[in-house]
């Protein structure tokens, strides 16, 4: 009777949100169990307003933008003094024609003897928002393409079209890669253990944009490293735990935040099943649906 496929309609439903949730509790006790190893982690971002952000971007405040490279190396300085060996800055902090105009950051990683990640704009034959990794020698060891461009800010922009992984498990993405299912998947296929996200937003997305991004690293098991310039500069574990944040608009100045990133192993269900169960889920719901629907024409 009707009354049978309610009762059998909400074990399934009951029974789907068990498994979710004892999944999930395991998922978090777990990693506390294994003890996941850490990376020393800095980000920093300068405190710039939008028409100075534009005038340092099209190179059109030469001494302005002097200045603010000179108070990211301090910003550099400071946290590698307090211990971080990976260091983040935010996403197109200058534009570039090659990596000659790297050098400053070469110098600062190299005599800090830190890893540096960079979000930088190269307008050559193309215009291109790309993420540099310098290591502690000052080589410039991996270069990422953000695949994802804002529509309305970035259309001359050229997109990039491949993953990175450089040292084995770290990854790159830039700012609204994140708000995608597929690169965080094959990141997570490719074993990425911690993924570093320079970042722009826009203040008032900057909460929702960064739990987007962590729930990627929930769904590919990786760490999320992440530095807006008008946002947050936080760090996530593979669990979704929120490890340190900051706040770069309620910062009175340029902001920084230092912890230990929580490494992750990659591999994840999600990313090997994809929306398999989503789908399961769907046809179950199709199915009790057509068995109401039957035993109402009968």
């Amino acid at each position: 009777n009707r009354s049978s496929y309610r009762t059998t309609a909400n074990y399934i439903v009951c029974g789907i949100l068990c498994v979710v949730v004892i999944f999930g509790l395991y998922r978090l006790e777990g990693q506390k169990a294994r003890g996941f190893p850490g990376l020393s982690v800095g980000l920093a971002s300068v405190r710039m307003d939008l028409p100075e952000y534009i005038a340092v971007n099209t190179n059109r405040n030469q001494p302005l933008k002097e200045e603010i490279l000179q108070r990211y190396k301090d910003k550099i300085a400071s946290l590698a003094q307090a211990g971080a060996s990976y260091i983040l800055l935010p996403e197109k902090i200058v534009t570039i024609a090659d990596e000659q105009e790297l050098a400053l950051f070469k110098q600062a990683a190299a005599e800090h003897k830190i890893t540096l990640i960079l979000g930088v704009t190269k307008a050559a034959a193309a215009v291109e928002n790309k993420a540099y990794v310098i290591d502690p020698g000052g080589s410039i060891v991996a270069i990422y393409d953000k695949q994802h461009l804002q529509t309305e800010y970035e259309k001359k922009y050229k997109p990039g079209e491949e993953p990175v992984i450089w040292d084995h498990n770290k990854a790159l993405a830039i700012c609204k890669d994140m708000d995608f299912t597929k690169p965080a998947a094959q990141y997570s296929k490719s074993g990425a253990g911690i993924i570093f996200v320079p970042a722009l937003d826009f203040h008032d997305d900057a909460k929702a944009h960064k739990r987007i991004a962590v729930m990627r690293g929930i769904e590919g098991d990786y760490a999320v490293v992440r530095a807006a310039q008008w946002g947050d500069l936080s760090i996530s574990d593979s669990r979704g735990r929120e490890i340190a944040v900051q706040n770069t608009d309620e910062s009175l100045s340029d902001a920084e935040l230092i912890a230990t990133a929580a490494v992750g192993t990659g591999k994840s269900l999600y990313s090997e099943i994809g929306d398999l169960f989503i789908g399961a889920c769907l046809a179950e719901v199709i199915i009790v649906l057509l068995k109401i629907y039957s035993h109402l024409l009968t």
